[in-house]
C-alpha cells in the first residue's frame, strides 16, 4: 500500500520518482496538476491526473501502462 502525502510537495520530498515523472510531463498538464496540489496525496495519484490530461492528446507519448495485449493461437 502507497504511503498518502499532505500534498504533491511533500510527495516529492520522500518520492524522486514521483518527482521526476511530474518533471517529464508535458507543460501543460504540470500546470493543471499544479492547481490541484492538495489532491495529489499519491504517486497514483499524480498518474491518474496525467492520464487523464493526457488522454486524446496527440503529442502524448506512448504509455503502456494500461495497454492488455491479445495473443491469437496460430
Amino acid at each position: 500500500m502507497q504511503r498518502e502525502y499532505a500534498d504533491m510537495y511533500a510527495l516529492f520530498r520522500h518520492d524522486h520518482k514521483a518527482e521526476a515523472y511530474f518533471e517529464s510531463l508535458p507543460d501543460y498538464v504540470r500546470d493543471q496538476i499544479s492547481m490541484r496540489v492538495k489532491n495529489v496525496n499519491t504517486f497514483d495519484d499524480l498518474q491518474g491526473y496525467a492520464d487523464n490530461l493526457l488522454r486524446g492528446d496527440p503529442h502524448q507519448r506512448f504509455n503502456t501502462k494500461n495497454l492488455q495485449f491479445l495473443i491469437l493461437p496460430t
